[in-house]
């Protein structure tokens, strides 16, 4: 692996680029102890996923009633005069016990069933809304989603509405104004969302003009069902590829894309770290409006700024592929994932939940003593194969937080960006994953 930090003080035997020992990443903690933790935390999520499906279903069903005109049909004039008071609108009268539980135009049960799970979170970078944790359900009958968030107050957990259900269509990209089907229901895609109308959405994010959302998960098991029912085992493969499939266009698009950064991150493989949180806080400097978004211009000068020497050629194919709509500005968030490229959702997911070990809160942010002491430098690999000692790795360590916005204190989204940098000289997910069990105790 390369060297990912920079200007660690290495011993003299070893050179900068020296793998890591694999037995340090192959045994870190005794296998029992591990399924043990791995155990309860599936059965932690299973509960939660429980909570939000329930709070999902009573809640779609009970709108749908409440809300449905059909309820006043077959009302007795008879009746209602006979409780009517006097300077009372007409109609306003309903008991409970003339709610019908199924209308004609309300949504059933059955429906509601055809439904596939999947886990989200925002693309922001404010810290507070960069943490939420979302669930999403895509329901296939009426091509229709709605997205939670789960909250824990105390001992009392709820699921709340993030994004009401309705169809909603691709605001961006190749697909725009088509409407999201389940193919766009897929790990690593971005579904973006018009703020406006969306009511229970935080402050800091109704102020975005679109929302960004994150694929992290799906499950996998109920799509697949609900994509191959009735299809003949010799042709599943095909009908699932078939669904799947890209145009023309958007495969060059990927092409493009993938070309250039296997390129970027080659060149920052062994300063991924400085390069990462660097350009994110020469992307704060620069944003003098506020609104997160830099013209073709400005990121162009920052790449070279950072020594990330793309041809005019190559920046232009790229940027062909990223500002489709033509309004000549990107923001930080997608400039990176199209230049450098991000580290997978398996590798976030385990840099969600370190950051959550020392920001129990879910506030976005900690206080850089505070993450300190959760930081466990002599178990970190370059330590325990002697490449460096434990004082130099922590002094490293902390010095790789004076871009951050706020002197002491580490956002989410830039403890995000460090590991993004960490990630780029790492090639396997075990050992990626092993580093952050270890040095955090997962």
């Amino acid at each position: 692996m390369g060297n990912c930090l920079n200007n660690v003080t290495a011993a003299p035997q070893l050179a900068d680029d020296d793998v890591i020992d694999s037995t340090w990443t192959s045994a870190p903690y005794h296998q029992l102890t591990q399924e043990k933790i791995d155990g309860a935390l599936s059965l932690e999520a299973r509960k939660r996923r429980e909570k939000i499906l329930d709070t999902v279903m009573v809640d779609q069903l009970s709108r749908a009633v409440v809300s449905d005109p059909s309820q006043d049909s077959g009302r007795s004039a008879d009746l209602d005069a006979l409780y009517h008071q006097p300077g009372q609108a007409r109609g306003v009268i309903r008991r409970l016990h003339k709610s019908k539980v199924k209308t004609s135009g309300t949504s059933t049960e059955q429906l509601l069933s055809q439904r596939v799970r999947f886990g989200a979170r925002i693309l922001s970078r404010v810290g507070s809304d960069a943490i939420r944790e979302l669930t999403g359900f895509f329901f296939c009958a009426e091509n229709s989603l709605t997205v939670y968030e789960y909250k824990q107050f105390g001992k009392t957990a709820k699921a709340l509405p993030l994004i009401h259900r309705n169809s909603y269509n691709h605001l961006v990209g190749r697909r725009r104004g088509l409407p999201y089907t389940l193919a766009d229901i897929r790990t690593g895609n971005v579904l973006h969302f018009a703020a406006g109308g969306q009511k229970s959405l935080p402050e800091t994010a109704r102020q975005m003009k679109t929302i960004p959302l994150m694929i992290c998960d799906v499950d996998e098991q109920t799509k697949a069902d609900l994509i191959l029912s009735g299809v003949r085992p010799t042709d599943e493969a095909e009908v699932w590829n078939k669904f799947h499939e890209l145009t023309e266009e958007e495969y060059k698009d990927q092409v493009v894309l993938r070309s250039v950064q296997d390129r970027v991150r080659e060149m920052i493989r062994k300063r991924g770290v400085r390069t990462l949180t660097g350009l994110s806080a020469h992307f704060r400097r620069s944003d003098r409006t506020g609104d997160g978004m830099l013209d073709r211009y400005e990121l162009q000068n920052a790449l070279r700024d950072f020594h990330i020497q793309l041809d005019q050629e190559e920046f232009d194919r790229v940027w062909q592929v990223v500002d489709l709509n033509g309004d000549g500005v990107l923001d930080y968030s997608e400039f990176i994932r199209s230049f450098i490229g991000t580290m997978s959702e398996h590798r976030k997911l385990f840099v969600r939940k370190a950051f959550q070990k020392i920001d129990p809160m879910h506030k976005g942010h900690v206080a850089l003593s505070q993450m300190t002491k959760f930081f466990n430098a002599a178990k970190h690999p370059w330590v325990r194969s002697g490449q460096t000692s434990e004082v130099g790795l922590t002094e490293q360590f902390l010095a790789s937080w004076t871009h951050c916005q706020t002197a002491g204190t580490v956002t989410y989204p830039e403890f995000e960006d460090y590991y993004e940098g960490i990630s780029v000289g790492v090639d396997a997910d075990e050992e990626f994953v092993n580093i952050l069990r270890n040095c955090w105790g997962l």
